[in-house]
């Protein structure tokens, strides 16, 4: 977690700069609330970040996460994480 505003508002911007390269590529439908719980937290962000961005409780957002990571191990390891963090981190 950032430790200070400045590096807290660069996360943020990443954030943002991925998600807006993200969208760009993706069809027209909208996105699940589970789809981007998911991407926000690849992103790096937390469950209360998540909830404060969506507008969702942090509890239900930690209940979700939790069930994403659970089918996600079934995938393999971080599948289709690349894309994303590649554009967050250069």
């Amino acid at each position: 977690m950032p430790k200070n505003p400045e590096e807290l508002k660069l996360k943020y911007l990443e954030v943002i700069i991925a998600l807006l390269l993200q969208s760009r590529d993706a069809s027209r439908r909208p996105s699940s609330a589970k789809e981007q719980i998911s991407t926000l937290s690849l992103l790096g962000l937390d469950s209360t970040e998540i909830g404060r961005i969506l507008e969702r409780d942090g509890a239900q957002v930690s209940k979700d996460l939790y069930k994403i990571r659970q089918g996600r191990e079934g995938e393999g390891s971080r599948a289709g994480v690349g894309r994303i963090t590649r554009s967050v981190h250069g």
